[in-house]
């Protein structure tokens, strides 16, 4: 089952620096756009195929609008900062950073005697707070850490707010945390208290570590998926193989080896019926039929029709990256070719 990435990454490629770049392409503008890697670059393009700038790449994340700056991957899996034109800010040095909208950025480093240790730090690569033995992005103004091998939370300010007392731990989705302390699993709320304990001879699904669209899921002994929601309540019994996160109101489901989707009441909103089945994304869903990939609406209905070899990214800004025939093609939400990347090249649809 293919994993959603992170709409706030650009989907990129980075090893050195800057090809060629236009002056008048800012952060702000970047945002607006996408990277195809081609060749070893990156290519930054909008949704029309026009190409703003090119980088040699191994990947990057998104512009900061405060700094026209962004997290970069140079050799050796290392990353810094670098500014429009390609320029380093921060050498490479990091590992596995995570954004976060506060400029609080959740860093890698190799620390001598102590290992690989986990901290946050600015868009100068200055530690903010903390040395840990894991963490987590922040997500909602709470961070999970762990110390001395137990998890709890800190704030923007790296003040531990949750005492580091839990086992197990997620990250803050609509305002709560998937938490296990011996043997227990559970919600917890940002001032720490338990929302709710997942049901008796039950456990969390891969899937059922985060609340979305106000729901979770659960299984039994059995491994069968069923629905919670944010209150603990039931929704819908363990009943089906798979039930993966909600999106957009309905989650792919699971049964006998075909995929539907399930709405917010557990109920079979499209029947199960593809030989797989992603998450919606502005409203379209890519589905699997007899190897080939296509787009679904909420109906169920096909309105982009499975001729598709594989979904290197879904809808996202407009645009979806598709492969056919060994080509890298970006249609639009209408099905229509919209550009090709070929040879390193983009190629626009006349």
């Amino acid at each position: 089952m293919e994993t959603f990435s992170q709409s706030v990454m650009l989907l990129a490629v980075f090893l050195g620096s800057l090809v060629t770049a236009t002056a008048q392409t800012r952060a702000a503008d970047l945002n607006k756009l996408f990277g195809i890697p081609a060749d070893g670059r990156l290519i930054v393009v909008d949704n029309d195929g026009n190409v703003h700038l090119e980088f040699k790449a191994e990947s990057i994340f998104g512009f900061e609008e405060s700094c026209d700056c962004a997290w970069a991957e140079g050799p050796d899996n290392k990353w810094g900062v670098i500014d429009a034109k390609g320029k380093w800010l921060v050498q490479p040095k990091f590992f596995s950073p995570e954004p976060y909208q506060t400029g609080r950025y959740r860093v890698t480093r190799h620390a001598g005697d102590k290992g690989m240790i986990y901290q946050f730090v600015d868009l100068r690569g200055e530690p903010v707070f903390g040395e840990y033995e894991q963490a987590y992005s922040f997500k909602e103004g709470l961070a999970a850490i762990r110390i001395n091998g137990k998890w709890g939370f800190i704030d923007e300010r790296g003040k531990l707010v949750i005492p580091a007392v839990y086992d197990n731990t997620s990250f803050f989705s609509e305002g709560l945390a998937y938490v296990a302390k011996g043997g227990d699993e559970m919600f917890i709320r940002p001032d720490g208290s338990t929302a709710f304990t997942f049901p008796s001879d039950t456990t969390s699904c891969p899937s059922g570590r985060m609340i979305v669209n106000g729901r979770t899921t659960f299984c039994d002994d059995d491994f069968k998926a069923g629905i919670v929601d944010d209150s603990g309540r039931i929704v819908l019994p363990p009943t089906y193989d798979k039930i993966e996160v909600f999106s957009e109101g309905l989650a792919p489901f699971e049964q006998d080896h075909a995929w539907g989707y399930l709405d917010l009441s557990g109920r079979p909103a499209i029947r199960a019926q593809f030989d797989e089945a992603q998450r919606f994304a502005s409203g379209l869903a890519a589905v699997e039929i007899n190897g080939k990939w296509g787009f679904i609406d909420k109906t169920g209905r096909l309105v982009i029709a499975a001729i598709y070899d594989s979904i290197r990214r879904p809808f996202s800004k407009g645009i979806a990256w598709v492969e056919l025939d060994g080509r890298n093609v970006f249609i639009n939400e209408a099905g229509d070719l919209k550009f090709t990347v070929e040879g390193g090249k983009v190629i626009k649809n006349r």
